[in-house]
Formats: C-alpha cells, sequence, structure tokens
C-alpha cells in the first residue's frame, strides 16, 4: 500500500488543501489552528476504510461528524488516492452538512420541493481486492500513534483483543488510547502459557525482546510478572523496572513499536 496525496476540503478549519506524501517519513508542520490535527484525523478516516475493505472486518470504519464541516460551508469532501500492488484506488469522502436540499422547482408538491443529498465514502475505479494473510509483506495493517499513547494505562484488554484472531489485530488500531500495558502483560501471559504447544507464541515473544533490544538498547528481558492484575518489567542494565516507570520518550517508543510488533504478529499467524 502506497499513500501517494491526500486532498481535503472544507475540513473543520482547511478551506482547500492538497498533501502530497513520498516514500519514508513526511512531516506535516504549521502553526496552531492551521489544520495539521484534522489532516491527521482525515488520514485516519480513510485509512480505517481501507483496513476494513481490504481485510473483510466487520468492524464500523471511522467517519466524520457533521460538526467536522467548516463554518459556513455546505459539505465537506476528501479524496484519497493509494496504490496497492501497482493498482491504483481512490476513496472518496462526501459529507453535506444537511440530508436534504430544497429544490428551485415543485412549488406546491411537497414530495418534489426538497431532494436528498445523501453522504457518500466509497472506493472508485476497480474494486478493491481482499487481502489473503499469504501476500509477501503481509496483511495491510495502520494504526493511529496520538500523543495519548506514551501515557500509562493499566486497563485490562477489550473482548475483541481477548477473544484473539485476526480481528485482534485491528481492535482500537485508531483509538485515541493510553498505552495499555495490563492488556499487553495479560496478552504476553497468555502467549507464554501455550509456547510449548504453539511455535507462533513462541515467536511472537521472540519479536517483541528482539524490537526492544533494537529500538531501546541497553533494555531487555520485556516480560509480565506474576500480580493480578499483571505488570509489565524490563531490565536496564541491573536493574528491574517496571515499564510505566521509564521516560515518557522511551515508553512512547515501546508503546510503537510493542504495539504495531503484536498487531503483525496477530494479523499473519502463518
Amino acid at each position: 500500500m502506497i499513500v501517494k496525496s491526500l486532498s481535503v476540503a472544507n475540513v473543520r478549519a482547511i478551506e482547500a488543501a492538497e498533501f502530497r506524501f513520498r516514500p519514508g517519513f513526511n512531516l506535516i508542520v504549521g502553526v496552531n489552528g492551521a489544520g495539521k490535527t484534522s489532516v491527521l484525523d482525515s488520514l485516519r478516516v480513510c485509512l480505517s476504510a481501507f483496513v476494513r475493505h481490504a481485510n473483510g472486518l466487520r468492524a464500523r470504519a471511522e467517519g466524520f461528524e457533521r460538526e467536522d464541516i467548516r463554518v459556513g460551508a455546505n459539505a465537506l469532501s476528501v479524496e484519497w488516492p493509494v496504490c496497492v500492488h501497482t493498482q491504483e484506488h481512490q476513496y472518496v469522502i462526501h459529507k453535506p452538512r444537511e440530508a436534504s436540499a430544497p429544490r428551485e422547482r415543485g412549488a406546491g408538491m411537497p414530495r418534489k420541493q426538497v431532494h436528498n443529498t445523501p453522504a457518500t465514502a466509497s472506493f472508485l475505479g476497480v474494486p478493491l481486492g481482499r487481502a489473503t494473510g499469504g501476500e509477501p509483506g503481509g496483511r495491510p495493517i495502520a494504526v493511529l500513534f496520538s500523543t495519548r499513547r506514551a501515557l500509562p494505562s493499566e486497563r485490562q484488554p477489550s473482548k475483541q483483543v481477548a477473544a484473539g484472531g485476526i480481528q485482534a489485530a485491528f481492535a482500537d488500531a485508531f483509538a485515541n488510547r493510553a498505552l495499555r500495558l495490563g492488556e499487553l502483560a495479560a496478552w504476553m501471559r497468555a502467549q507464554d502459557a501455550v509456547r510449548s504447544e504453539r511455535a507462533l507464541a513462541g515467536r511472537a515473544l521472540e519479536a517483541l525482546e528482539t524490537v526492544v533490544g533494537r529500538f531501546l538498547p541497553g533494555y531487555a528481558n520485556l516480560r509480565p510478572d506474576d500480580s493480578k492484575p499483571p505488570r509489565l518489567l524490563i531490565d536496564r542494565g541491573n536493574d528491574t523496572v517496571a515499564v510505566r516507570q521509564v521516560s515518557d520518550g522511551e515508553r512512547g517508543v515501546l508503546a510503537l513499536v510493542l504495539d504495531l510488533t503484536r498487531r503483525l504478529v496477530q494479523g499473519n499467524p502463518e
């Protein structure tokens, strides 16, 4: 999946803007109120629709509310071209402020005095194919990492995550949520309990250990303890600390790499 550009019109404070993306890291800068968050939210809505369609998920896709329409505008619109295996697709969103509008003609005929102006959100052109899990790069996964992701939380797994399976790989992927240490600890404990029976569980834990060493040099042996609910511990040199006690920057890195690794493992069990 290659995201090439994003065009938005009448989304919150943005009257009209187009953003073109290059391979690698893209940085969006601007003064307060310029619309940086609105751009990220527009990407969130488009990516959630793509992930839902491509993976055949039952979960509801993210969307815009009436309050997201720019003051004084009648509708907002978003155009999002995306390339999948050299095939071009375009996701288009049009959300009017009102569900109907008056007709210039039809006075005295109640059924013809107004016409519907429904909201639309769909892929245009060639139908988007479904991922099988056997693709070289695995299933397409996208995650929103807001600033709250670095905040520690001991909240336990949601029903979607606890149920496991491929659906768990996409649960709360676009939610503005905190780093749920309790959820990850419970998942790691469950993998450790079945690693002798399921090779995938052992590989999942090994993958977590690998990314910790790669992105946080000096840290190792990430593990849940035996408390109820379990806590996440990690070794820093000769000392053992709780993950919630590491610095904000280190915890932010952990939030990113651990969440992505877990989702990739769950979404690609083979």
